[in-house]
């Protein structure tokens, strides 16, 4: 019993770790995602798409991200709001 409980416990810690590591480096990926707004503004601009008030953040484990204005060649959004299914994401292997 003990040679099959420990690799198994040894895994979950494991993969405990490496789902808090990359929490951490996600959220504060997204807390400096306000200062890419000027890079992201650059690589847009063949497109004729321009962002104003680009800020990330998370709610609860999902991240979050909201411009204040997107401008299209079509028209505008105000105060858009996107946030990814990060659970439901990794369950069903694509974005929701």
């Amino acid at each position: 019993m003990r040679r099959l409980l420990r690799p198994l416990l040894s895994f979950i810690v494991l993969a405990a770790l490496v789902i808090a590591l990359l929490q951490g480096a996600g959220r504060v990926a997204f807390a400096l995602l306000s200062n890419l707004e000027v890079a992201a503004n650059q690589m847009l601009a063949g497109r004729q798409i321009r962002i104003d008030g680009l800020a990330g953040g998370w709610r609860g484990f999902n991240p979050v991200v909201r411009l204040e204005r997107l401008d299209l060649p079509a028209g505008h959004v105000d105060d858009l709001y996107v946030e990814l299914d990060l659970l439901r994401t990794l369950l069903e292997s694509h974005p929701v």
